[in-house]
């Protein structure tokens, strides 16, 4: 499970959001963009650019309650692996299992450790299929 990109954030260096508390689906909506560039690991792949617009709904990490002690679902090592891979999810322009290595690529990048990280992986790995599924687009 190495990762095959190295991960730049620019200009946003954070997660900012806000708690939209009409929305149970998705409580967290985006105050400003979070951009980042991919760079494909020793050029052998190409690069790739993402911007989660302001005003994305996410609901960050879909942790268990009962293992929000061990890995807090506002966990700022988590935040930006979470709404990039929320938005990867929403819009569908990679495939799932891309979009899953991207989740863990950023999560190493951001200090989440190796435990932790790969758990978050194998969750969404194991159990992400019915999400992306309901928010597939009709053709």
């Amino acid at each position: 499970m190495s990762p095959r990109y190295q991960i730049e954030f620019t200009p946003c260096n954070g997660v900012e959001v806000r708690i939209d508390p009409h929305e149970a689906r998705r409580p967290f909506v985006l105050t400003r963009p979070l951009s980042m560039t991919l760079r494909g690991r020793g050029g052998t792949k190409p690069s790739l650019h993402i911007t989660v617009p302001a005003g994305f709904g996410l609901d960050m990490a879909s942790i268990p309650r009962l293992l929000w002690p061990v890995i807090p679902r506002d966990d700022r090592r988590i935040a930006r692996a979470a709404t990039v891979h929320d938005y990867l999810y929403d819009q569908q322009t990679l495939p799932r299992p891309v979009a899953d290595s991207l989740f863990l690529a950023i999560m190493r990048s951001d200090g989440m450790p190796w435990f932790k990280r790969t758990a978050c992986y194998l969750a969404v790995r194991l159990f992400g299929g019915r999400a992306w599924s309901q928010e597939e687009r009709p053709a």
